[in-house]
């Protein structure tokens, strides 16, 4: 017995009865007791409003039989004159009236100067003057009038004044009043105490308790008739208004109230009864439920007790039965029966049991075999998983590099070499690039699917503005759109687009659709445009191009899709790229879809949150990042006789934050960039008074000026002679905008970005390609080929920058940073990672504490990096 006590299903059984036996009766006895409650809080309120009117009753009753008295005496003495109401006749009359009652204290005449003229007292009245009261006023306006209660005048005492006006015989009007004392109206309550267990109080016009049945308590408690407290009656009464219910009186004790005023009398009444005193007998009825409540608890107990005593006996059984099966006990493991003393509907459950047991010893037996088969197939799975990764990490490095270097020496040399190459060589060039590029996009889609499969495609969210990623993207086709027929917009709603989100993975999907955009063209435009739509970013990619047949467009996001035809044949493809792209937008919590007509054109959107919710309590800051890096000194100075170019300059500058003055040779020209002294000027040849040449040399061989940039523009191509003479840059008419910005723009950089830079990277000819760009901006170039060394040179000579590889021999690039972080060399150093590793989260991560700037090196420009380098250096 004792052991089926201590089971936990007869625990939980037992405490189950107990709380629906405990429930039922107090939710019964819970009910009464309310119900009970209620009743006679209603019952008790009823009676204190009944007796309050009672008092009110009395009240009016009392007084209306005054003031009948009042009238028949007023017509006794409407008989008289003026002189005789003053004689001692009429103070005789009045008298006589005084002694046949006891109910007014006193009798008074009133004449019209409110001077009393008579009484039935013999002092002196003359020196009181009642012309302020109102009942004398309402006398003398020939209305009767109860004053409500008063301080006499005579003595101080409170007083209650019934007032008629008396017509005399001769026409003139004299007041009678009346004055009760407070002693009559507290006989009437007095007699109301007697029958009733209830405390009364009257009050006045402000408020004091004038008579009361509560007199020895007030005394007891030095309670003065002037109220310093207020209760819900007495607040009532000041806006003389009534009511009843139950509150807390001016001692703080609650009590049962109702209160009215008396607009007739003037007069407040309120009538209490003691809240616990009136509920004693609810507290008696508590009692008895308390105890009835104990009596049926303990029989509830008791009952549950053998309740479930008889329902969990047999399954105790059951259940300590199969405990021990569970328990991998041997002998049961042979399935031996179950047994129930009892035969009823358990007996069924019992004959399951014994035939599950013996499944499951079949089933374990089995199951043994191949979780040993899984454990091996686990670790091979494992080991092939890390040489996949470990070879996707490979071949991403060794193939992404020498690309890199072919892309970036090609177009290196295509820039520098333009005018001077015959134009087959330039375009047997612009073929490699091509081709080069190609072949990385297909190695760059090939590795991202391969880590979508893998689910190994992490998320880096960032806050960055999403009109610089799409700068980034338009320089890329630069070089395309100068050799081609397309034209190329951009409808953007704002200079600065923030959004919260994975910026790399962003720039991929719109240079994937952007590259096929131009891609699929070979005529029209091609429009990049971004909108906003409530917390949302709507991108959209425009080309007029060979479009999308209805056959293809419902497989385009497929992998390994690609649209038939002989265009697509001859550009090429995996058939990954818009895949990915949509795999990555629906990673980045967005959506992509297409709208087509076959050699019409197409229309890709992209609808992405501005904020990614994975970091919903992280908010898109206010990014301002300019394509054109912006310095202290805008001022251009454009020299042209042609009035046209001047309304050119005016269009190219009205977008950028310069300012601009126009010349048109025949000024003094030095004159007036002496004294403005602009950061360049825009210089052509043939000129009215002086030619460029003459203006250019004397600008480089002043002192004071040849600091100024000066770019020559001119419909001649003498860049020979221009650079011989010191010009910065060289522009042939007719010229862009893109052009001429970038012409001002690094003319700011050769200006500011005078740093010295260590590039530490095993690839030597990554290392070059740097070293080239790099040195038409920076004046002092050093290089490492590992970590080691890197790591000696910055010992020797901390640089400004630092270029730094990830994958390098020896020390690789975290463990230099880690290495620099510890010895405190990274102090004052801008430290830009360029690397062709894919980086995990934790890497970038980890990269970023010490980092100021993360780069791929896939398809990287690396002058497009220069005005990003400059951002960080004046941070």
């Amino acid at each position: 017995m004792l052991e089926l006590i201590k089971t936990k299903i007869f625990r939980r059984q037992f405490l189950y009865f107990i709380v629906l036996i405990t429930f039922m009766f107090t939710v019964i006895l819970s009910a009464i007791t309310v119900i009970t409650k209620q009743s006679l809080e209603k019952q008790v309120l009823q009676h204190t409003v009944l007796s309050k009117e009672q008092v009110v009753g009395d009240l009016r009753r009392y007084l209306s039989n005054r003031i009948q008295e009042i009238k028949s005496y007023v017509i006794s003495l409407e008989e008289y004159n003026t002189s005789e109401i003053k004689s001692a006749k009429i103070q005789n009359y009045l008298y006589e009236q005084f002694l046949n009652q006891d109910n007014f204290r006193s009798f008074g005449i009133i004449n019209k100067e409110g001077i009393i003229v008579n009484s039935n007292l013999t002092e002196d009245m003359n020196a009181i003057n009642l012309k302020d009261r109102d009942y004398f006023k309402n006398g003398m306006n020939n209305i009767s009038s109860v004053s409500g209660f008063l301080v006499s005048k005579r003595n101080g005492d409170s007083i209650m004044i019934i007032a008629e006006p008396i017509n005399l015989s001769d026409n003139t009007r004299h007041v009678l009043f009346g004055a009760i004392a407070i002693s009559k109206m507290e006989k009437i309550i007095e007699n109301f105490t007697n029958k009733n267990n209830n405390k009364v109080f009257l009050l006045d016009e402000m408020h004091n308790i004038v008579s009361t049945n509560y007199y020895n308590e007030l005394m007891a408690k030095k309670v003065p008739n002037k109220l310093q407290r207020n209760s819900t009656a007495i607040t009532a009464l000041k806006s003389k208004s009534q009511g009843s219910g139950t509150y807390d009186d001016i001692f703080n004790i609650h009590v049962f109230g109702s209160y009215e005023w008396i607009y007739s009398l003037n007069i407040g009444v309120i009538v209490e009864s003691d809240y616990e005193v009136a509920m004693v007998s609810y507290t008696s009825l508590v009692k008895i439920v308390i105890l009835i409540a104990f009596v049926v608890y303990t029989l509830g107990i008791c009952l549950s007790f053998l309740m479930s005593l008889q329902f969990i006996q047999p399954l105790n059984v059951i259940i300590k039965s199969v405990e021990n099966f569970s328990n991998n006990n041997p002998q049961l493991k042979e399935a031996q029966p179950i047994e129930i003393i009892e035969d009823n509907e358990l007996n069924d459950l019992v004959i399951a049991i014994n035939e599950m047991q013996t499944k499951i010893v079949e089933r374990e037996q089995r199951f043994n075999k191949l979780i040993i088969q899984l454990k091996e197939e686990k670790k091979n799975a494992a080991e092939a998983n890390k040489l996949k990764s470990q070879f996707l990490a490979n071949m991403s490095h060794e193939l992404r590099t020498p690309l890199n270097s072919i892309i970036g020496f090609t177009r290196r040399v295509m820039k520098k070499t333009k005018d001077n190459l015959p134009k087959v060589q330039y375009e047997n060039l612009a073929i490699v690039m091509s081709e080069a590029e190609h072949l990385l996009e297909l190695i760059n889609n090939l590795l991202d699917y391969s880590k979508i499969e893998a689910h190994r495609m992490d998320t880096y969210i960032e806050s960055f503005n999403l009109v610089s990623v799409i700068d980034e993207i338009s320089n890329m086709f630069n070089i395309t759109l100068e050799n081609s027929t397309l034209n190329y917009e951009r409808e953007l709603y704002s200079d600065n687009i923030p959004i919260l989100s994975d910026r790399t993975k962003v720039k991929q999907i719109l240079l994937n659709l952007i590259s096929n955009a131009f891609k699929y063209s070979e005529k029209g435009t091609i429009i990049v445009s971004v909108t906003e739509q409530n917390d949302k970013l709507i991108i959209k990619v425009i080309d007029e191009g060979i479009g999308i047949s209805n056959k293809d467009i419902q497989n385009i996001f497929d992998e390994f899709r690609q649209v038939d035809g002989s265009y697509t044949r001859k550009v090429g493809g995996t058939g990954l790229g818009l895949s990915i792209t949509k795999k990555m937008t629906t990673l980045l919590q967005g959506s992509i879809f297409v709208n087509s007509e076959e050699n019409v054109g197409s229309e890709f959107t992209v609808v992405l949150p501005k904020v990614y919710k994975k970091n919903t309590e992280q908010n898109v800051e206010n990014i301002i990042i300019d394509r054109a890096y912006k310095f202290t000194n805008n001022k251009i100075v454009c020299v042209d006789d042609d009035l046209a170019m001047h309304k050119l300059y005016k269009q190219y500058f009205d977008k950028e934050n310069n300012n601009v003055t126009y010349l048109t040779g025949k000024e003094d020209v030095i004159g007036v960039i002496e004294e403005i002294m602009p950061k360049a000027v825009l210089l052509d040849i043939m000129l009215p008074n002086k030619d460029g040449w003459d203006i250019l040399a004397h600008i480089k061989s002043s002192d004071k000026l040849r600091n100024i940039a000066v770019i020559m523009v001119s419909v001649l191509n003498e860049r020979k002679i221009a650079y011989h003479l010191k010009a910065d840059n060289y522009l042939v008419k007719p010229v862009l905008r893109e052009e001429l910005i970038e012409a001002i723009n690094k003319v700011d950089l050769l200006n500011d970005f005078q740093r010295d830079i260590l590039i530490a990277d095993d690839d030597d000819n990554f290392v070059s390609l740097a070293e080239q760009v790099l040195s038409d901006y920076v004046t002092d170039i050093r290089s490492a080929s590992d970590g080691e060394i890197a790591i000696q040179k910055i010992k020797e000579k901390k640089p400004a920058i630092l270029l730094l590889d990830i994958m390098m021999p020896k020390y690789n690039g975290f463990e230099v940073l880690e290495y620099l972080k510890k010895n405190r060399l990274l102090d004052d150093i801008v430290v830009i990672v360029i690397t062709a590793k894919d980086l995990s989260d934790k890497e970038k991560q980890q990269l970023e504490d010490a980092a100021d700037l993360i780069l791929r090196k896939s398809g990287l420009n690396i002058e497009d990096i220069i005005p990003q380098i400059l951002l960080e250096i004046n941070k």
